[in-house]
């Protein structure tokens, strides 16, 4: 390549979503140093977390999203344009590693004295026998809503898979544009990894009283074509099922496809290696955050709360300083048909039942408690109390003693 093509800049950030863009901003806002950020996706850099949770109020009478849906919460006020470069529509085709250099899908190519990787993560293709994937839609941006926004409306008989957040949250939405939504999961109740057997029974209640029709503890085993609609078979039984959509809401995966080619090290089943600095395993100047990183002692909880914190650290470390990521608690909201859910805990859904549960009345709704042995809380959770949101988020950060919770309950 040309030299007229090649450009040299000290920091350059492969992806502009929570991480890309919280890394930016930080090197912006402390150092003096270039920076490129390139994003595929085209248009303005958006939260893609509130695309889930609000669409239906910016798509109930339009096809598609205003060019500022979603990025109230992006600030750029440090961003100077004679130093932070901002590339959109445009892809990483490639890292090379020796030479310290990026090729765009638009055959630029940029030298760098520190790259962050923040390339987020891809949907997961769940196995269903004959699915052509090009007719399933998948939750997870603002092209993907807008294309699901054309099959969806007053009548359509749509099927979300998958009864995580991400899925009862696009339920929800397609609820509110008058579509008839069926949930499938593999589940006895929704959002079972995030919340306890009693919170996810009122979940329950609350979609079927919503006209969600509800198939827990099933999964799909057959898609195929039947026209304009698709024929959906279900291991609870034989009979085929017509919709006019399938949105697949089943989880996500590392997009480590650009690192792999790099001879990045990557986990085969997960994200690019990192250190406590975020720095990629046998690299100096190179750095995962978000969605991408596996760190060495924890597993990846693609929350966009969690990307940002990431990073903020990668982007003050290819500024020049040397921090460590600190772990913080898993911590999730969502609100739901007027209902609003709140978790936030220190270890895996898989060990819940190691610790004591205790179950309090609090304001409008209710709060569970989780104590271990020396009676430390470990984890809350609370269904419509939200005006003591922060309340809850200050006990599960402090691991305060179950007779500080108690007094901390009672005294607002």
């Amino acid at each position: 390549m040309g030299d007229s093509k090649r450009s040299k800049v000290d920091v350059a950030i492969i992806g502009g979503s929570a991480a890309g863009h919280a890394a930016a901003n930080e090197v912006a806002r402390r150092t003096e140093r270039s920076v490129l950020l390139v994003h595929e996706e085209p248009g303005e850099l958006y939260q893609r977390t509130k695309v889930s949770k609000t669409f239906a109020e910016h798509l109930s009478t339009a096809t598609s999203f205003p060019p500022t849906a979603f990025t109230e919460k992006l600030k750029t006020t440090h961003w100077d344009s004679s130093r932070i470069r901002c590339v959109t529509g445009t892809r990483a085709e490639s890292i090379d590693v020796e030479r310290r250099t990026i090729t765009l899908s638009d055959d630029s190519e940029y030298e760098w004295g520190a790259l962050i990787v923040a390339t987020g993560a891809r949907p997961a293709y769940p196995v269903f026998e004959n699915a052509v994937y090009k007719d399933v839609h998948f939750g997870t941006s603002k092209a993907e809503i807008e294309r699901l926004r054309g099959d969806a409306g007053r009548g359509k008989q749509i099927l979300v898979v998958g009864t995580g957040v991400l899925g009862v949250e696009v339920a929800e939405q397609l609820v509110k544009l008058a579509a008839d939504v069926t949930l499938v999961g593999r589940g006895a109740t929704l959002m079972s990894h995030d919340l306890n057997a009693e919170v996810g029974a009122q979940m329950n209640a609350l979609f079927v009283a919503n006209d969600v029709s509800l198939r827990m503890q099933d999964e799909v085993s057959l898609i195929q074509k039947n026209g304009e609609k698709s024929a959906v078979t279900f291991k609870g039984d034989a009979t085929t099922h017509l919709f006019d959509a399938v949105v697949c809401a089943t989880g996500v995966k590392p997009n480590t496809e650009l690192a792999k080619v790099a001879h990045l090290p990557v986990n085969p089943k997960g994200g690019i290696l990192v250190d406590q600095k975020l720095r990629v395993l046998g690299q100096e100047q190179i750095y995962a955050a978000g969605d991408v990183a596996e760190h060495i002692d924890r597993p990846a909880t693609h929350l966009w709360r969690h990307a940002k914190e990431q990073g903020v650290v990668a982007g003050r470390n290819a500024g020049g300083a040397n921090e460590s990521y600190e772990f913080a608690p898993f911590r999730l909201k969502t609100k739901l048909f007027d209902h609003y859910f709140f978790s936030l805990c220190r270890f895996h859904h898989r060990d819940r039942d190691r610790f004591e549960e205790v179950k309090y009345s609090v304001g409008r709704g209710s709060m569970w408690a989780y104590y271990d042995k020396s009676d430390t809380l470990q984890g809350v959770m609370m269904v419509n109390d939200p005006e003591r949101e922060q309340l809850y988020r200050d006990l599960g950060a402090h691991q305060w003693k179950r007779s500080h919770v108690e007094a901390a309950i009672k005294s607002v």
